[in-house]
């Protein structure tokens, strides 16, 4: 009855220890996706600057203008100040999207170090239950070559060897 326990136990840490290591292929799949999405992320933030700095530029062009077309330049200055509304507005978007995929990246290396430490917890008892297992057969195995009539001892510990 033992040993069965000790069978299905082990059979159970192995499956466990399976499917961690299939959790640890996935993940370590996701990672590179999470990357290239940080690096979107962080290009889109760097054209929406550049952008910015070019509509400043366009701001301080027109200053000329303004003197001369002062209605015009008031609607611009509205458009501008819209526009500039929306860089803002996409800035900070582009910031909480590098902060929750900063976070996501955190919470995948978190579940890959609570994977390792789980894998570490469970590989020491699943070995020791192999041991246990081998240390069993080759009881048993003593044990049946003892009631086969192994003969001397000399022909007892070929048989164990065997």
């Amino acid at each position: 009855m033992e040993l069965a326990l000790y069978i299905t136990a082990s059979i159970a840490l192995l499956a466990l220890a399976g499917l961690f290591i299939y959790l640890t292929i996935l993940l370590s799949r996701i990672r590179p996706l999470i990357d290239t999405a940080t690096r979107g992320v962080q290009d889109l933030v760097g054209e929406v600057q550049q952008t910015r700095i070019a509509v400043g530029g366009v701001v301080e062009n027109l200053a000329g203008v303004a003197k001369q077309a002062e209605g015009t330049v008031a609607r611009l200055n509205t458009q501008l100040e819209n526009i500039e509304g929306i860089v803002v507005s996409a800035s900070d978007i582009s910031r909480d999207v590098t902060e929750v995929v900063d976070s996501a990246k955190q919470v995948v290396v978190s579940v890959l170090d609570l994977e390792q430490n789980i894998q570490r917890k469970v590989q020491a008892p699943v070995l020791e239950i192999l041991n246990l297992l081998t240390a069993l057969s080759r009881g048993i195995r003593a044990f049946r070559v003892r009631l086969a009539g192994g003969g001397n001892g000399n022909d007892y510990a070929a048989q164990l060897r065997e």
